[in-house]
């Protein structure tokens, strides 16, 4: 673990409860004492057997187990007792309102509030076959095929390459010579030149020797402005110059296959639990679309 003057602390749940507990000008309501007997009291910040027990069911699974038994509720306690006394002391040099520290808190106090929002989405909507059947078949953008596509490409680099695959080893070294020779290429393609032969002689990818074979693909493993271009094109066409972080590319599209989508009967028990995940995410969404049509936003940005 992460170690901070030379003390072990422990998750940042537990340095934030602290924190919490330890902020006077907190609403009460923000401080949870618990029940139960008062097994600590850390200079005024008191821990009872139900606080100290949740404390513990807040951590990571693998850290639980370390602080179940008698001396390793112990041993929590000390580093709480750490913790505490710390936090005490920059309370007192106002290091609680410097504003950074306030933003942060801010930001923590939202992400736990909202973790606990989608765990209570989760308790009061649940997600029986029945219910995910039914939005499965009223989502068919949720979890569709995956399209595939088989291409070519010519791809002209604008620098200078460490190893260059064409058959010519012609290398353009700039924008503008990669934008010149790429257009030349488009020109010899419109005059019936072969794809894969120029591929061959010019393209400086990997793919060159293969006549720039990509081969088959599914949609999302190209860059965007890649698949924007397949996505508008027939078996046999060739795109325009296409421009990407690679360089200029004109590319053929050999083949292409709708994803299909599977029955909702036949779909595994980890393609079930995603199916559950976009069912929550759209409650959220409908829930957020609904609160902001309520809201009174003004962003002048």
């Amino acid at each position: 673990m992460k170690k901070i003057f030379g003390f072990s602390l422990i998750a940042a749940v537990i340095a934030f409860s602290l924190i919490m507990s330890a902020c006077q000008s907190q609403k009460k309501s923000e401080v949870y004492q618990g029940s139960g007997k008062v097994i600590a009291n850390l200079n005024g910040n008191k821990i009872t057997e139900d606080k100290l027990k949740l404390l513990i069911e807040s951590l990571p699974p693998q850290t639980q187990q370390q602080f179940q038994s008698p001396d390793g509720k112990k041993k929590l306690l000390d580093q709480l007792t750490t913790q505490t006394l710390l936090v005490q002391e920059a309370r007192k040099l106002n290091l609680d309102e410097d504003p950074t520290y306030l933003v942060r808190r801010e930001l923590m106090t939202n992400e736990l509030l909202l973790n606990r929002y989608y765990q209570y989405v989760v308790e009061n909507n649940p997600a029986t076959d029945d219910i995910l059947n039914k939005f499965y078949a009223t989502h068919s953008d949720v979890m569709a095929g995956k399209t595939s596509y088989t291409a070519k490409h010519i791809v002209i680099t604008p620098q200078k390459d460490a190893k260059v695959s064409n058959s010519t080893g012609t290398d353009a070294t700039s924008d503008a010579a990669a934008l010149k020779e790429i257009k030349m290429l488009q020109e010899k393609l419109k005059n019936g030149a072969d794809f894969g032969e120029l591929a061959k002689k010019y393209s400086e990818g990997p793919s060159a020797p293969r006549g720039g074979d990509l081969g088959t693909f599914e949609k999302g493993a190209m860059v965007p402005e890649f698949e924007q271009a397949l996505a508008t094109m027939k078996p046999g066409d060739v795109s325009g110059i296409v421009k990407t972080r690679f360089g200029y590319h004109l590319v053929k599209l050999i083949n292409k296959t709708e994803g299909e989508r599977k029955p909702f009967d036949q779909l595994s028990l980890k393609e079930k639990e995603e199916l559950k995940g976009n069912f929550y995410r759209s409650i959220l969404s409908g829930t957020v679309e609904t609160l902001k049509k309520k809201a009174a936003i003004d962003i002048k940005l």
